[in-house]
């Protein structure tokens, strides 16, 4: 006579004694769920419980699920243990920020500026125009060092799809206030300040750290015009 317990369906997973159980591995600690199930019928069993990789653990939200283990059951015939591990987002070592957490860093740094746009450029007197290079105390002149601050802003996310739209975003356009940061002076004529100059998405588990850099130009980007090269953000 085959083995078969009252009341059970090998398709619909029920919990052992074991019940929940907290352990570490690695120096990690898991929460792990033992249920009971089917060996044969062991892919429609975990369909039926509905857990899928990512989820939370019902009572440990802070671990997800990483892993399904399912062994047969020695001298249990048709029986099989299905071990469910669940772990914290865990990257280099260090537990994940949470979903929604955003950093924000700033470098001042100094690039060249064409030297017409100096402030003190005086036309015909200390400025070739033509030439675009400075003349009699300005002699030979191209630019000159000025701060053009960079803005980074990091943030947490659940999820991103790897698509072409979605890698490139804005990257190469400009807008007057980067995302995050506060309400900035109106733009000059010539285009707005702040250019996208880098975008980069890295998967962490099942999170995603999604970076966007910005880099000042006092006197704005060009937007328009036959030089026109970046694009405003609508």
């Amino acid at each position: 006579m085959g083995s078969q317990k009252i009341g059970f369906t090998g398709t619909a997973l029920q919990m052992t004694e074991r019940g929940i159980e907290r352990r570490s591995e690695s120096g990690v600690d898991e929460t792990v769920d033992t249920y009971v199930g089917s060996w044969d019928d062991r892919a429609t069993a975990i369909t039926n419980l509905g857990i899928s990789y990512g989820d939370a653990h019902a009572v440990n939200s802070d671990c997800k699920l990483r892993e399904i283990n399912v062994h047969q059951v020695t001298g249990g015939g048709a029986y099989a243990e299905f071990e469910y591990v669940y772990r914290p987002d865990v990257s280099g070592g260090a537990d994940t920020p949470p979903t929604g957490t955003i950093t924000q860093e700033a470098n001042a740094n100094a690039i060249n500026v064409p030297i017409g746009q100096h402030p003190s450029a005086s036309p015909g007197v200390n400025y070739d125009v033509d030439r675009q290079v400075g003349k009699d105390d300005w002699e030979g002149i191209k630019s000159f060092l000025e701060p053009q601050p960079t803005y980074r802003r990091t943030e947490i996310k659940d999820s991103f799809t790897f698509s072409e739209a979605n890698i490139i975003g804005n990257c190469g356009k400009v807008q007057q206030t980067p995302t995050g940061m506060t309400s900035v002076a109106a733009a000059p004529a010539i285009g707005a300040r702040w250019l996208v100059c880098g975008h980069s998405v890295k998967q962490m588990g099942t999170k995603y750290e999604e970076v966007y850099e910005w880099q000042y130009a006092k006197n704005g980007w060009h937007t328009q015009g036959a030089s026109a090269i970046y694009t405003e953000i609508s």
